[in-house]
């Protein structure tokens, strides 16, 4: 008689009936019969090969550290891991995690001198001066880098010169 084993590539050594295989092969062995005559058997162990797959992430930079499946990732890179099955043969993992760079926007404002403080966006100015900050994505993608200068504008000065005959004053000018 013949047994066919198909054995997961995980689960070497494997045992049966007593005979241990530590890789794909063939052994044949006499099986005594309690009445009658014995049977020559050959178990032929055969290897069904670990299934693999990939997981490819794309996470914003803002994202870090970034958890997946139990794998903490502080920064893009891959990891390999076992997924053990409940029927069938395991699967050989890798995880692959790249960055999507935060967007970047500037925003400059000019204020006349006299405007300050100014507000912009829930930010006071008091001066010129520049403010950095992250801005949370609406739409679901990654955060947007923004900053905004403020830089002064100068008063405007005008000289206005006034012909007055001494009989008009007090003199008035609007």
């Amino acid at each position: 008689t013949t047994v066919n084993l198909s054995v997961c590539a995980s689960e070497f050594p494997y045992s049966f009936d007593g005979h241990i295989f530590t890789a794909p092969g063939s052994v044949t062995d006499t099986v005594t019969a309690s009445v009658g005559c014995d049977t020559i058997r050959t178990i032929n162990v055969t290897e069904l090969p670990l299934l693999t797959t990939t997981v490819n992430l794309s996470v914003c930079a803002s994202e870090f550290p970034y958890s997946f499946d139990g794998h903490i990732f502080t920064s893009p890179g891959s990891v390999t891991d076992t997924v053990t099955a409940s029927v069938g043969c395991d699967t050989i993992r890798t995880i692959t995690v790249a960055e999507l760079p935060l967007l970047t926007t500037t925003v400059n404002i000019a204020v006349c001198a006299n405007e300050f403080p100014c507000s912009f966006d829930g930010n006071v100015f008091t001066a010129p001066g520049s403010l950095t900050g992250t801005v949370a994505s609406t739409t679901g993608g990654c955060d947007t880098l923004r900053t905004i200068n403020v830089t002064e504008l100068p008063l405007l000065t005008t000289t206005v010169n006034l012909s007055v005959c001494a009989s008009e004053f007090p003199y008035s000018f609007d």
